[in-house]
């Protein structure tokens, strides 16, 4: 017995820590994720070669795939994100169908992917929100500066043994319309900003005015501007706000029109803003030890006030 567990003790300290077991599941999904602003006919055309070369792989039994999102769906993605399914066949070369796959997969670069298992991904994502093995998740009031924390802790993690797939969430900025009512103007005409802003909401976004109810369905009823009109800056700066006393005004009269860089996305969590780094293990490294370097080396990083 002391012979026993002698040994189970001496194999127990070679054991390497791991997040889950490679779980030999037949069925796999995969992300291909481009940068925010790709189209769906871009993305189109990758999944549709993707899904060629996936389905001439001995074993593969069949395939499906999804690119983005509904705005109502669980998890809202844009048209960047493509996921798709494979199954193999319970009688195939488990391992080297996986080797194959894991080929053309990496065959595609430029763009983020992965190759999980089905329950493997299913328990990340439920764990952490991100379907990575780590996430370093930085939380702060200003986008810029999250950014810049952000490279900075993929920096320091980089050169970490073992780490693999390190990437900063992704993020770009896009054109924005932005209303900046002027005070002064705003007091002689008795308006508010709140009020500038709503009309000229209403016709770039547009404002839901009532309902329709037809065969069983609900068709909302919306006031919207013209195409040609919600899509020329002059014309938005046109715009014929109504004031309390009756007599319209242009917009430019009382407020500054301009577009500005703004970024694509912005998640929050419990009030905060955040942003995540996130990475997987080598499946040769050791789970503990690289966590625990990551952990050392975000230590390490400087953080502004207000950041964590």
């Amino acid at each position: 017995v002391a012979g026993g567990l002698l040994l189970s003790g001496v194999g127990y300290l070679g054991f390497k820590d791991q997040f889950l077991p490679d779980f030999r599941e037949t069925d796999f999904l995969m992300h291909f994720v481009e940068k925010p602003g790709v189209g769906i006919d871009a993305m189109d055309r990758i999944t549709i070669r993707a899904s060629k070369e996936l389905r001439a792989i001995p074993g593969v039994r069949n395939f499906g795939a999804h690119i983005g999102r509904a705005e109502a769906a669980d998890e809202v993605v844009g048209p960047n994100f493509t996921e798709l399914w494979i199954s193999l066949d319970d009688k195939a070369d488990y391992d080297a169908s996986v080797a194959r796959i894991k080929e053309v997969v990496e065959g595609y670069p430029g763009l983020y992917r992965d190759v999980l298992t089905y329950l493997r991904e299913r328990i990340k994502e439920v764990l952490s929100g991100a379907g990575a093995t780590v996430v370093v998740r930085i939380y702060g009031p200003d986008q810029d500066e999250l950014r810049a924390a952000a490279e900075r802790v993929r920096g320091k993690v980089a050169s970490i043994p073992g780490v693999t797939d390190l990437k900063v969430e992704q993020q770009v900025l896009v054109p924005q319309i932005q209303i900046r009512p002027r005070a002064a103007d705003l007091v002689t005409l008795g308006l508010t900003p709140g009020e500038v802003r709503r009309q000229a909401q209403t016709l770039v976004a547009g404002e839901k005015l009532g309902e329709i109810y037809r065969d069983q369905k609900a068709f909302d009823v919306a006031l919207w501007g013209e195409p040609a009109i919600r899509g020329d800056q002059h014309a938005l700066a046109d715009l014929m706000i109504q004031t309390p006393v009756g007599a319209p005004v242009r917009l430019r009269d009382v407020a500054d029109v301009v577009i500005v860089p703004a970024p694509n996305e912005i998640k929050r969590e419990d009030g905060q803003r955040r942003l995540d780094v996130t990475l997987n293990i080598a499946s040769d490294a050791d789970l503990g030890a690289v966590a625990r370097g990551v952990e050392a080396a975000v230590s390490e990083v400087p953080f502004s006030t207000g950041y964590h």
